[in-house]
């Protein structure tokens, strides 16, 4: 194996092995279920290797962050009856996405009743795919008016953020 690249920080480090704990369970159960041909050690070993040299996710700090070459959108006013699955073909009917591989949406429910709050992140591969999904802004989806926005975190109208927005 070769050495991480220069530009990798502490923090990226320190991501790589929070991936690594979660990954660790996929591959355990692989392993243990017959379908992984190397220990589980070596597995999460190759999949961090990979991640640290494709440079997965917003990794670093300062100058030696990597883009995290994803696109999120806030969808709001979205049916209480609705489910993730329901939006992701939303997306492929208005012809946004090609797939519902193309976007993941995580829909945010009460954390009490389980019930969906009626607002949702989506998040897509390419720019392009945000901005056909944009082009959705103000559609009807199953009787109500959605809202498609950009997002950038956070929430409130701080001037960071305001700027950020535009």
């Amino acid at each position: 194996l070769h050495p991480p690249p220069a530009h990798v920080s502490f923090k990226f480090l320190k991501n790589a092995l929070h991936w690594g704990t979660q990954i660790k369970k996929i591959i355990l159960s692989a392993w243990r279920g017959g379908c992984l041909k190397v220990s589980p050690v070596a597995g999460i070993l190759m999949v961090m290797y990979v991640a640290l040299h494709a440079g997965v996710g917003t990794l670093g700090d300062g100058d030696d962050k990597m883009a995290y070459k994803r696109y999120t959108l806030f969808v709001g006013q979205v049916p209480y009856s609705k489910n993730a699955a329901n939006l992701q073909q939303f997306f492929v009917k208005h012809g946004a996405v090609n797939s519902t591989a193309d976007v993941s949406v995580r829909l945010l429910t009460n954390k009490r009743t389980h019930r969906s709050r009626g607002i949702a992140f989506a998040e897509f591969d390419t720019e392009y795919q945000m901005i056909r999904a944009l082009r959705l802004h103000h559609t009807n989806f199953s009787g109500r008016v959605i809202n498609i926005e950009r997002t950038v975190g956070g929430g409130g109208n701080k001037p960071a953020r305001m700027e950020k927005i535009q």
